[in-house]
């Protein structure tokens, strides 16, 4: 299977950073969703919040951050059985021991938690990340399985039952290399990178694998290690493999927090990109019912074309009303203004004269100059819903967050919107304060969004941002830390990369962005609820870039970390 995402050597570092960093802390919440298991530890003024999925292509250990484990949890749908168990038997518990099982991708996390004075129970959760057949079970300290996500029954695996009651077996042994001379412990994407170097240079660097994870007394954690992204899987070297001209590595900080990448993350952005999917349908579908609607402006003050006919037919009828003769269903007449013109032939309603027939056109010419009337000045309203739509097109597409999807979602109308069961409604947009840069940053992550950030939360003196000409986000700077006058110039360019980042402009290399105070700007109802007008602005050409970018560098991280 050419997908599997982490290797056994990854199992290894991992588990050395757990029994060094980890263990100590206590369970504050263990849940299961249909990806996996969140664990969320804490202790000693520390906090951990890891991720274990299944998914047979993203199958692995990492860590999330808290938010991203409430939103996931919040959004999941079918709830795993193991759920109850985790909560019930390890809330409380303090994690003591941890191990990898037969260098294989299986690690075992070992709690034990106090029931009452002088008496304990231990648990054991086995994380199994061996690919399709992935999976997580929680077992007593007899070996008996309480309960596992993902159910075996014997009839579908003659090697191992798992279900509760069961003795827990492990999985089957990773399978060894033919030739022998590769080193245990080292998943089949690196075997290859390895012969991919050569017979000299992939022996050397298997070798150092092997000691320096899984010699006697080896400490994995001495070393500097870097993650290489593969395909689909992330491979774990050492710095003496020299990266290929071409080849992405990046150094590991945190063994847990550098999986990130090949775990967590494509799991949420393949449901970002699922739920964006269904949301721009529909979006898309109402954009083209309203410009079905529209009229060009050339036309909007022209009389149209059917409406004129009955004005037309009406008059002529009525001046020609004598010449018709009896019992005629057509009335041939002349047009006085084009006499040269060939006759034109007006129908004559059944049982009507010509003069009543004439009148019959004015009168449905009056109704049809009424509702076309009352068009026109419907034209702004669908203009300003077809801005509205427009500005959230571009938030759809740059959304990169579940919350910012569901927001969107409800004011489409696609999602249903639940009002919380206490306290006030959370705001419609995102903020961070960031101490480093002096002030907060404002982000809205839709049109509601949009107009409530602007003209409801924003101060006069607050510093706003809009990409230049293109439909996007509204983003806003305030300053706090008693100085007046713009930020400086370091905060100016990367809020304004976030206004870029969050529009429609955000594929280009370089966007022009806007910056004024928000006394200057003024709302423009015909332009959608967060239409605006802005004036004495300064503009920035820059770089787009992610929330998470501009407040890594903001706080003073290096531009573009890969972790």
């Amino acid at each position: 299977m050419d997908h599997m995402a982490l290797g056994p050597e990854w199992t290894r570092l991992q588990e050395e950073w757990i029994r060094t960093r980890a263990l100590g802390l206590h369970v504050e919440s263990a849940d299961g969703s249909e990806e996996g298991v969140f664990l969320s530890l804490g202790g000693n003024r520390r906090r951990e919040h890891w991720f274990f999925s299944w998914d047979p292509r993203r199958c692995g250990l990492c860590r999330v951050l808290p938010e991203e484990r409430r939103e996931w949890l919040r959004r999941s749908g079918k709830t795993p059985v193991i759920h109850e168990a985790l909560r019930s038997h390890l809330g409380g518990a303090v994690l003591h021991e941890v191990c990898q099982w037969k260098k294989d991708r299986v690690l075992i996390l070992g709690f034990r938690r106090v029931l009452a004075a002088g008496y304990a129970k231990s648990y054991s959760l086995v994380l199994e990340g061996t690919e399709r057949q992935s999976n997580a079970s929680l077992v007593d300290e007899k070996g008996t399985i309480l309960e596992v996500a993902r159910r075996v029954y014997p009839e579908v695996n003659r090697y191992r039952t798992l279900l509760p009651g069961a003795p827990y077996v492990p999985p089957p042994p990773l399978p060894r290399d033919a030739s022998g001379e590769a080193p245990e412990g080292v998943g089949r994407p690196l075997l290859r990178y390895l012969q991919e170097r050569g017979e000299e240079e992939g022996g050397r660097l298997g070798n150092l694998l092997g000691e320096r994870l899984y010699a006697e007394g080896a400490e994995p954690l001495r070393f500097l290690w870097f993650a290489l992204p593969r395909g689909e899987g992330l491979l774990l070297l050492p710095p003496e493999a020299s990266p290929v001209a071409g080849e992405d590595a990046f150094p590991v900080c945190d063994p847990l927090e550098a999986t990130r990448s090949a775990v967590f993350l494509p799991l949420r952005d393949g449901f970002l990109d699922r739920r964006r999917r269904e949301i721009r349908k529909v979006l898309r579908g109402r954009m083209e019912a309203l410009r079905s609607q529209l009229r060009p402006s050339d036309d909007r003050r022209e009389e149209p074309a059917p409406i004129q006919r009955y004005r037309r037919w009406g008059t002529l009828l009525l001046a020609e009303a004598h010449r018709v003769p009896p019992g005629a269903t057509v009335a041939a007449v002349t047009d006085w203004e084009a006499p040269e013109a060939p006759e034109i032939q007006v129908p004559l309603i059944p049982g009507l004269s010509p003069v009543e027939t004439a009148n019959e056109y004015f009168s449905k010419y009056r109704k049809a100059w009424s509702r076309h009337q009352a068009g026109l000045k419907r034209q702004g309203f669908l203009a300003a819903e077809l801005a509205t739509l427009e500005e959230q097109e571009a938030l759809l597409e740059s959304a990169d967050r579940a919350e910012a999807l569901e927001e969107l979602a409800r004011d489409l109308g696609v999602q249903r919107e639940v009002a919380p069961k206490k306290g006030p409604k959370p705001p419609a947009y995102r903020q961070a304060r960031v101490a480093e840069a002096g002030g907060t940053v404002y982000l809205g992550e839709s049109a509601r969004g949009n107009r409530q950030l602007t003209f409801r939360t924003a101060k006069p003196e607050d510093w706003w941002f809009h990409a230049q000409g293109v439909p996007g986000a509204h983003v806003l700077f305030r300053r706090e830390d008693g100085v007046d006058g713009p930020p400086e110039e370091r905060v100016l360019v990367r809020v304004a990369a976030l206004a870029a980042w969050y529009s429609r402009g955000k594929g280009s290399g370089k966007v022009w962005v806007d910056y004024t105070q928000r006394k200057h700007v003024r709302s423009l109802p015909d332009h959608g609820i967060a239409g605006a007008r802005y004036s004495i602005f300064k503009s920035l050409l820059v770089e787009p870039k992610s929330w998470e970018t501009v407040l890594r560098e903001l706080q003073g991280g290096p531009a573009g970390e890969g972790i």
